[in-house]
């Protein structure tokens, strides 16, 4: 593993100071579990933002930025399953800061590519990648093909992902997902949820791991511990 370098990466520290919420704030390399390296938000240590603040920090959020839940527990996952990832073609969409891409590399897999709607999280992925001394490569969204097992997590929140899943199980053979145990709840409600659940759904009783992380680091929401499931995706026919 290479050794973690002192000063952030400045092409991805000017696209998280390019928002004046985020002027001040900086990045810092943090060693997570199983050894994992990532440049992560570094604010002010005990700062907490109120809840108005936390408002205004959403409209330019840099999730990649954050180590997320699911991302945690997905890794986690891998690096105890690396049976899952080893000698196959894994994509990592929704990247984020890259945890799960880097870990399914670590892992022997034999190509690891990045998707983000966000280009500064595939830049992010690719700096974190190497932090922890492997490769990656970075596609976009109508480049899906030649995959053998998608990873997802923390997407089931945002509605317009739900036909984003259903698209990933269309082109690639089995996915696995990392959301928390109430993602299936919450969006029983959504219009697209009745096809979207008959596609990917599995009940709470076929979960493959299940384990408490948080999102780091703490900002003073959405940080909390929180149960994370990991799913198989049907195979597709």
């Amino acid at each position: 593993m290479t050794s973690v370098m002192h000063y952030p990466p400045a092409d991805l520290l000017a696209g998280l100071q390019q928002h004046d919420v985020w002027s001040n704030a900086g990045l810092e390399p943090v060693t997570l579990e199983h050894g994992i390296q990532l440049w992560l938000l570094a604010i002010q240590q005990g700062r907490l933002f109120n809840s108005q603040e936390v408002a205004a920090l959403w409209r330019y959020m840099p999730y990649w930025a954050f180590a997320w839940a699911g991302g945690r527990a997905m890794s986690s996952y891998l690096a105890r399953h690396p049976q899952l990832v080893a000698g196959k073609r894994v994509l990592d969409v929704g990247c984020g800061s890259g945890i799960a891409a880097i870990q399914a590399a670590r892992q022997g897999a034999s190509r690891v590519a990045v998707c983000d709607i966000d280009p500064l999280a595939t830049l992010a992925a690719q700096h974190n990648a190497r932090l922890n001394g492997v490769v990656l490569d970075s596609v976009n969204e109508h480049d899906w093909d030649g995959f053998d097992l998608y990873l997802a997590g923390d997407l089931l929140y945002d509605p317009s992902s739900h036909g984003l899943l259903n698209r990933l199980n269309d082109c690639i053979p089995a996915g696995l997902t990392a959301e928390p145990v109430n993602a299936w709840q919450a969006i029983s409600d959504s219009q697209s949820a009745n096809a979207m659940l008959a596609a990917t759904a599995c009940p709470a009783s076929a979960a493959l791991d299940r384990g408490h992380f948080a999102t780091l680091p703490a900002i003073g929401d959405f940080d909390q511990q929180v149960l994370i499931e990991i799913h198989a995706m049907p195979v597709a026919p």
